[in-house]
């Protein structure tokens, strides 16, 4: 098998380097998603809980 030359190398990385950067922008993405429906009942909650905090 032919060693790659150093424009080849840096392509071929390039191209790992995006396909990463899409697969960490799904996980972000749902990372966000998850962290809202974690955050919407907690508000909701606190809003009806809201005196009760209010009073210590």
């Amino acid at each position: 098998m032919p060693k790659p030359t150093a424009e080849e190398y840096a392509a071929a990385r390039l191209l790992e380097a995006l396909g990463e950067a899409r697969i960490a922008l799904r996980f972000l993405d749902a990372a966000g998603k998850a962290f809202q429906a974690w955050k919407a009942p907690l508000a909701a909650l606190l809003r009806l809980e809201l005196e009760v905090v209010a009073r210590g």
